[in-house]
């Protein structure tokens, strides 16, 4: 995605990346870190010897896994060439990746066990889903670090820096104050349309309660 330069300001989970940084200014500190998550159905994730992405490249039964065509998720696979890169290749060349994150959603949930299928994403978008009806989903995140993203508040470039300074400042004040936590309780957990907070196997770099939005040394 792309500013179209008719604001001053995008307040959006914008990952940071080389094409975006040629159009926006993002602000600085970043609201929000992530990696690289799998969403699966639960019953096919208890079965499965998938505990992280590098998993598959070495599964003993046959997955289907895809990304979202020309998405940030799949851009950086593409460029490092990590884990699933060769068949999200050809299933880019052959037009069967899907098109947005609730069209690959709703492949996870209509795969078989004899065709399980995986989506590959950032992990609190997938969070998000699973934590909504029938709850029949599983984020897996296992240890792997694989991507290190980061989520940014965006300006058109040319904005006065005056303003620049005060966006960051406030910015820092309230990821300081602990606000960023209190806002990912209430989307995140207080909202889930399951009766607990979204599952997430495997912890990772992931440090828990209050951490989400943290920056990594």
């Amino acid at each position: 995605m792309r500013v179209t330069q008719t604001a001053d300001l995008a307040a959006a989970p914008l990952t940071q990346n080389d094409d975006r940084l040629n159009v926006v200014q993002f602000l600085e500190p970043p609201f929000m870190t992530f990696d690289l998550a799998m969403l699966m159905r639960k019953d096919h994730h208890e079965s499965s010897d998938i505990q992280t992405i590098s998993d598959l490249n070495r599964p003993t039964r046959e997955y289907q896994y895809g990304a979202v065509a020309g998405g940030s998720t799949y851009n950086f696979i593409q460029r490092n060439h990590i884990y699933t890169y060769g068949q999200l290749s050809v299933a880019d060349r052959a037009g069967t990746l899907p098109r947005s994150v609730e069209e690959g959603v709703q492949r996870v949930r209509e795969s078989t066990e004899s065709q399980p299928y995986i989506l590959i994403g950032e992990q609190y978008m997938l969070e998000y889903h699973a934590s909504q009806s029938p709850c029949d989903l599983v984020v897996v995140k296992g240890d792997a670090t694989v991507m290190e993203g980061e989520y940014h508040l965006a300006v058109k470039r040319g904005v006065d820096q005056h303003m620049v300074n005060m966006l960051e400042g406030a910015l820092g004040q309230v990821k300081e104050s602990g606000r960023l936590d209190e806002l990912y309780n209430k989307w995140w957990k207080e909202r889930s349309q399951c009766n607990a907070a979204p599952e997430t196997e495997g912890s990772g770099e992931f440090e828990g309660e209050g951490a989400w939005w943290r920056t990594r040394n």
